[in-house]
C-alpha cells in the first residue's frame, strides 16, 4: 500500500500543525498556506491598504476592491462578485 506523505505547518498554533490530523498533500500547497496565513503581508492594496502574503492575492483583491455587485433580481448588494454569483445560484436567480 502506498504511504501518503503528510506535510504539516510549522506554526504550533496552526490548525494544520504536527499534532493535528490535518495536513497538506505536497510542499507547494503547504508553502502557499504559509504565505497566505502566516507570513508578513508585504503586498498592500493601493485602494484600502489591506495586506496580503502573495502578490496574486493582492492583485485579485484590487480588481474588485471598492466595487459593489447588486443582484439584478432582488437588489441585495455584495462586495465580491463570487458572493453575488453564489447568491444567484442558491436563490435560483438568473446569473448576471
Amino acid at each position: 500500500k502506498d504511504v501518503i506523505k503528510q506535510y504539516h505547518c510549522p506554526v504550533t498554533s496552526c490548525y494544520y500543525n504536527n499534532s493535528s490530523e490535518r495536513f497538506f498533500k505536497n510542499m507547494d500547497i503547504l508553502r502557499v498556506h504559509y504565505m497566505k496565513v502566516h507570513s508578513e503581508k508585504n503586498f498592500k492594496c493601493v485602494k484600502c491598504d489591506k495586506g496580503f502574503g502573495l502578490a496574486r492575492d493582492c492583485q485579485r483583491h484590487e480588481e474588485e476592491c471598492g466595487q459593489t455587485f447588486p443582484c439584478p433580481q432582488c437588489g441585495k448588494v455584495y462586495t465580491k462578485k463570487d458572493s453575488l454569483l453564489r447568491h444567484c445560484d442558491v436563490q435560483k436567480h438568473c446569473r448576471p
